[in-house]
């Protein structure tokens, strides 16, 4: 067998794409399609989404009524119709900004996180548990 791709192998490929996104999205509803791709988004704002899940876990001890998906994508992005196109760095670092403003804070291990921060945080906790 050849290590050389022809032009079949990449449209094989490219063809498989939707199956292992929808595999690695397991058997989610239509509409948390979305939310997952959100999700996902958000941690992938964060930068450190291994050291994030440590905190995320210590602010799901302290909240843990906020232990879902579903529930931090809307605190973090607003409601379906409200919600930027993407989640990017700078969003996440303007509500950050907007928390510490508004003294919207939460103490975490001897720190003191805005809670969109520590919310974020939790996601990544959630979507690394699976």
């Amino acid at each position: 067998m050849s290590d050389h791709w022809t032009r079949r192998h990449v449209l094989s490929f490219l063809a498989g794409l939707p199956a292992a996104w929808q595999a690695r999205l397991g058997r989610l509803a239509p509409a948390d399609y979305r939310t997952r791709i959100e999700a996902d988004a958000v941690v992938a704002a964060m930068g450190a989404p291994v050291s994030a899940a440590h905190i995320g876990t210590w602010y799901l001890e302290i909240e843990p009524e906020e232990a879902d998906v579903t529930t931090l994508v809307r605190a973090l992005v607003g409601p379906a119709q409200e919600r930027p196109r993407t989640m990017g760095r700078h969003h996440l670092e303007s509500m950050v900004r907007e928390d510490f403003a508004r003294g919207d804070t939460v103490a975490i291990g001897g720190w003191i996180l805005a809670r969109s921060e520590a919310r974020a945080c939790a996601l990544a906790a959630l979507l690394r548990k699976g």
